[in-house]
């Protein structure tokens, strides 16, 4: 996931009328990409627990919290650690407006 994958998942929520809290998580996330792009991408190497291959990969990390949470711990460094649930809920919260196709592996 790149950080243009995911100022479109901002777009697509800004879009979408959601309660103030859900856009105060999307904020919160929009903040924290860095860490977020960077387990997706610890996620690409061989020894990944999930190893995302194409977009479709993704997509089910984004859409599947078990998954999403797996890539995220062993991804996120560990100052970002505590942030964990919080990313999960958020993603969890937007599976739905998901799409491959708005998606990116590089």
């Amino acid at each position: 996931m790149t950080f243009k994958d995911l100022q479109k998942l901002v777009q697509v929520a800004r879009k979408t009328a959601l309660p103030k809290n859900l856009m105060s998580m999307i904020s919160f996330i929009y903040q924290n990409v860095l860490a977020v792009e960077l387990a997706l991408a610890k996620a690409q190497e061989e020894d990944s627990v999930f190893r995302i291959r194409s977009s479709k990969d993704v997509c089910h990390v984004l859409t599947d919290k078990e998954t999403l949470e797996k890539v995220l711990q062993q991804g996120l460094k560990e100052e970002h650690m505590q942030y964990k649930e919080r990313i999960v809920e958020l993603f969890t919260s937007m599976k739905d407006r998901i799409k491959v196709e708005d998606l990116t592996v590089n």
